[in-house]
């Protein structure tokens, strides 16, 4: 009860900030509140749903006051757009700390000049991602943000932009089109992102060879266990006996299951919600998704438990673990989820025969 009043009591606090500074304390009280919570990993999806929702209600409200700002300085009819978010936050998968992954799509008025609407929406996105690093979310290392033109624009333009990517091989459109597959509306007008989503997943459905492409990405990385379930750590380095779970299984989960899902034209964007439409439209047995289920829950268990077991956001080593730290139950728990993951790619090797490519 104390933890559901605590929750509602920090989204009130959102509700009513009234600037970026005020965003600002509350993003970096997270950390505090979510240790004040006896977290167990029976509490992980419920917990990663919460973390969700703050994080979403945090760039709402940032993302209001950016758009009251430019709506100050320029009056007159404003273009119907949407933010969408990608990365972890299409996911709802984000942990402690994240870092922008953000795109603005918009219509053109028909009695507008669609110069004068580009240059529009382009403020507003330099202004919004500016107050998004203000409260507390660093620019993206891989400039997928709003200011970079290719992840802003009309619809067309986002079209455009995927059937250009779908028609290359390159890894950096394969790389690209990995990211929008993830891509869900944060605020704005839904329809505009829904649309720009339809013709997205058509692509797969009209481009077979993606979807090759995309498979032979989810080969990658190998989970780094042996033939009898020893785990491999990292030799060198000042992460030398350390695994990085992101890479080690948490990614491996994200890119097997967005293939099926991309595969069947399944717009859902969180792991696990794309894992139960895949049992419910009866492409895995539910045998199949359930132990998927069990061994991406683990994953994301131990995420949020070594996040929440570090005193700052330690970029250093926010994704590290040491396996000889756990106790007896966690380490079942890491076995179990490796050895989950390296099941499944196996399972996406032989169903999209990356193996013949």
């Amino acid at each position: 009860m104390e933890h559901t009043q605590n929750y509602d009591s920090l989204q009130a606090k959102i509700r009513q900030a009234n600037s970026p500074d005020e965003l600002r304390k509350i993003h970096d009280s997270l950390p505090d509140y979510l240790r004040s919570v006896s977290f167990t990993r029976d509490k992980t999806i419920e917990l990663y749903q919460q973390v969700s929702q703050i994080h979403d209600a945090l760039m709402q409200q940032a993302l209001q006051y950016a758009e009251s700002l430019v709506r100050e300085t320029i009056p007159g009819e404003h273009p119907e757009f949407c933010w969408v978010v990608m990365g972890s936050g299409g996911r709802k998968e984000q942990t402690l700390w994240t870092d922008q992954d953000n795109g603005l799509i918009y219509s053109y008025p028909p009695d507008q000049n669609p110069r004068q609407v580009d240059a529009y929406m382009e403020h507003m996105a330099r202004i919004a991602v500016d107050c998004l690093e203000q409260i507390g979310y660093p620019l993206c290392p891989g400039n997928v943000m709003a200011t970079n033109k290719k992840w802003c624009g009309p619809e067309e333009h986002w079209i455009t932009t995927f059937e250009t990517w779908a028609r290359s091989l390159t890894d950096e459109a394969v790389r690209f089109l990995l990211i929008a597959a993830d891509f869900r509306v944060l605020r704005g007008n839904k329809a505009i992102g829904n649309r720009v989503k339809l013709s997205f997943l058509n692509l797969f459905q009209h481009e077979p060879h993606l979807l090759q492409l995309i498979a032979k990405h989810a080969a990658l990385p190998t989970v780094p266990t042996g033939l009898f379930g020893q785990i491999f750590t990292e030799q060198w380095g000042i992460h030398a006996g350390m695994l990085n779970i992101k890479y080690a299984a948490y990614v491996q989960f994200v890119n097997c299951v967005r293939l099926w899902s991309l595969s069947n034209g399944i717009a859902d964007t969180a792991t696990l919600s794309r894992i139960s439409r895949l049992k419910d439209s009866h492409i895995w047995r539910a045998e199949e998704a359930k132990e998927a289920e069990i061994a991406f829950t683990d994953v994301m268990y131990l995420r949020l438990m070594n996040h929440l077991n570090q005193k700052q956001d330690n970029r250093l080593h926010r994704n590290h673990i040491n396996p000889n730290h756990l106790s007896r139950g966690d380490m079942s728990t890491l076995k179990r989820a490796l050895k989950s993951a390296r099941a499944l790619q196996r399972k996406a090797k032989i169903a999209f025969n990356v193996h013949k490519g």
